[in-house]
């Protein structure tokens, strides 16, 4: 996040806008690479946390070195920390603040909750969406939003991790997770593959007349756009489509300690899209490189309806961020799929 973002500045402008008490200043420690904001001496949850959260899920060696690291940084009394940044709160020891892509987590283990703010500047078109769905859908894999206002929400801290951090059972809740979503009460329908690049055509037009990014190249995006709808205008392929999560990976699947419950999480980007877009999000590698590369080699017409809903959804995102904040992995991603699309 330091390399996209003006990172301190955006820190301190949001906590400065959601910390307005009329309390001592607060001094707190950030730790860019752990991804945390914390007093000097975080409590032992915050700890467990951290630990959990950068748990790596590699090689022994790398385990070993990754967990060794987390416990000096956290452990510094502030020393390691890059910078340190004051809030107009008594934050206790119990606190993490933890900055994301988008938005800003910050969790109170004193009462078990988490507070989700958007950061500043940013859009809050993703927190408001999220906050409509998870309010109106009810199901024991959706976390219970507790309390909202405009742009910002509050739920309880999942005693748990992310896929991300699990090793050889990964797959196993993977598959659980996914059935969990394909068998939620969701009407679908079967689109012939032409009337369907229609729809996804219409979509693409309003978020790139919306695209204000200077440093966009247009002229690629709309050549790989128009590869991709001549491909589905020939096909008679049908596609069935329904509500989608949007980005259904390991990282936002989580599993409760005690119990092994299963909960996903983020729901910013949930719409209509292909049954298919989720499945190759969470299994076939969408948003990894080399999972690109292999959708992006296919000649299916699936294959093309998925990289023309994940233009659309990476189009969005770009939207909805400031400035020329992830341009250049916009472009790179664009580059990435006419070579391959190409077999070039």
């Amino acid at each position: 996040m330091l390399g996209r973002e003006d990172f301190y500045k955006i820190n301190q402008e949001t906590l400065d806008k959601y910390y307005k008490e009329q309390a001592k200043s607060k001094k707190l420690y950030i730790y860019p690479k752990l991804n945390a904001i914390v007093t000097k001496t975080p409590s032992r949850r915050v700890k467990k946390y951290l630990y959990v959260e950068y748990g790596y899920n590699g090689s022994l060696l790398k385990r070993i070195l990754a967990k060794i690291y987390t416990k000096v940084v956290i452990n510094s009394f502030g020393l390691l920390s890059s910078k340190t940044c004051r809030i107009n709160s008594d934050l206790s020891d119990n606190s993490l603040i933890y900055p994301c892509n988008k938005k800003i987590r910050i969790f109170d283990f004193d009462n078990g909750t988490v507070r989700v703010v958007p950061k500043h500047s940013f859009s809050d078109d993703g927190i408001k969406k999220e906050i409509e769905f998870r309010v109106s859908r009810k199901a024991d894999f959706i976390p219970t939003v507790l309390s909202f206002d405009d742009g910002e929400y509050t739920e309880k801290i999942i005693d748990g991790c992310p896929l991300a951090r699990i090793g050889e059972r990964q797959e196993k809740y993977k598959d659980i997770a996914f059935d969990l979503w394909r068998n939620y009460n969701r009407s679908t329908e079967n689109i012939i593959a032409r009337e369907y690049a229609k729809r996804l055509r219409a979509k693409f037009e309003e978020l790139a007349c919306k695209c204000s990014v200077k440093s966009i190249d247009t002229t690629a995006m709309r050549e790989l756009e128009e590869l991709l709808y001549n491909t589905l205008s020939a096909s008679d392929e049908l596609i069935e489509v329904g509500l989608s999560h949007g980005d259904l990976q390991a990282g936002n699947i989580w599993v409760e300690n005690d119990t092994n419950k299963i909960y996903i999480i983020d729901w910013e980007s949930v719409g209509e899209r292909s049954v298919n877009y989720d499945h190759a999000a969470l299994f076939r590698g969408l948003r990894t490189s080399k999972g690109l590369v292999e959708i992006a080699s296919g000649e299916s017409a699936t294959d093309a309806v998925i990289l023309y809903e994940d233009l659309i959804f990476r189009i969005a995102e770009l939207n909805s961020l400031p400035g020329d904040i992830g341009t250049k992995g916009f472009a790179e991603y664009i580059k990435t799929i006419l070579r391959n699309i190409k077999n070039v």
